[in-house]
């Protein structure tokens, strides 16, 4: 498949959402950006950045189940956020490429169009959830064959399909996935949407084991808890048990994943669903600290072999009039947390 809809960025683009100020170097200057979009393979390969940054603005996986939309705004408050981070011994720009984003505009123009009355309307939303697969696939297929390792932000958690399926096949072998997240997102094969990215990995070979960390017990049916307790492909570690109850400690059981799959390349999903208060498509008022998603990311990165890292569903359209900060600003930290990690391991 051809990536004709992949949108690659400049200096000149770059330079307009950048802060300068005198005596500081934002991360934006140092950061690596694609001279020739045509040779952006070539590039990519050539660069001694390790890792790739990439938007997916869609909510059409959010609307195919039936949540709210507003996932599309995240990457563009995100990518501001990054590119004004401070360039310094902590963390340099050149350690990062920025690709760019896919431009789903098309579909999600067609989506807008399907009416609610329409009785057919979910299942058309699904059949374009397909259609954005097959280019998030081909994308990170890409990059990962280039030696990289992807950054993806924005849209819905039904990405995580796209991310699971081109890691896998870069590598050429199924992947392991940590998944940081109140819901186990392992629904049915009912068409796609964002609550069953992971089942559909798994039933098609691309992904092993599949661990979720955080899950809320009153937010997934029963009969998806049973699938994880009779699977031993599938993993859950509660909320409740972490932080409720005390039964669990999150280290430990960071630690414990990451002694069993210490050389095996694995996905790292954050669900910005999973911190409390945060503007998502499902808002939570109980949930973890931005302070523990943090904490997350460095352990997953500095133990794991990463394969990628993705983060989604934040929605500062559905937050007050400081949400676009607090998406853009959490998912900026999240990053440098996560580049620091794998630097450091």
């Amino acid at each position: 498949m051809q990536l004709e809809h992949l949108v690659i960025y400049d200096r000149n683009f770059t330079d307009q959402l950048i802060n300068f100020r005198p005596n500081e170097t934002k991360l934006g200057e140092r950061i690596q950006i694609c001279s020739t979009p045509e040779n952006w393979k070539e590039e990519l390969k050539a660069s001694e950045a390790l890792f790739v940054l990439i938007g997916l603005p869609e909510d059409v996986g959010v609307q195919g189940n039936l949540g709210r939309a507003g996932a599309e705004e995240s990457w563009e408050c995100a990518l501001s956020s990054i590119l004004n981070l401070q360039n310094n011994r902590f963390l340099d720009g050149s350690d990062l490429f920025l690709l760019g984003h896919i431009n789903f505009r098309p579909i999600r123009e067609e989506a807008e169009a399907i009416l609610p009355e329409n009785s057919q309307r979910l299942q058309q939303l699904r059949d374009k959830v397909e259609q954005i697969d097959e280019q998030v696939s081909t994308l990170i297929e890409a990059v990962v064959t280039a030696g990289k390792v992807p950054i993806v932000i924005g849209g819905g958690h039904n990405n995580a399909y796209g991310c699971i399926k081109g890691a896998a096949l870069g590598k050429k072998e199924a992947i392991n996935v940590v998944n940081f997240d109140p819901h186990l997102d392992y629904r049915g094969r009912e068409g796609r949407h964002s609550g069953n990215a992971f089942r559909y990995a798994k039933e098609e070979g691309h992904l092993e084991y599949y661990f979720v960390v955080g899950a809320h017990e009153g937010y997934n049916a029963e009969n998806i808890y049973h699938e994880f307790e009779h699977d031993q492909f599938l993993h859950v570690t509660t909320f409740e048990e972490l932080v409720i109850r005390h039964q669990k400690d999150l280290n430990l059981v960071l630690k414990n994943i990451a002694n069993r799959w210490h050389r095996e390349f694995t996905g790292i999903e954050i669900d910005m669903d999973a911190i409390a208060g945060m503007p998502v498509s499902a808002y939570s008022p109980s949930g973890f600290t931005v302070e523990d998603v943090r904490r997350y990311v460095h352990y997953c990165g500095k133990h794991l072999a990463p394969a990628y890292m993705h983060i989604c569903e934040g929605a500062p359209a559905l937050g007050d009039s400081n949400a676009q900060a607090q998406v853009g600003k959490t998912i900026a930290y999240l990053i440098a947390d996560f580049i620091k990690s794998v630097k450091s391991a």
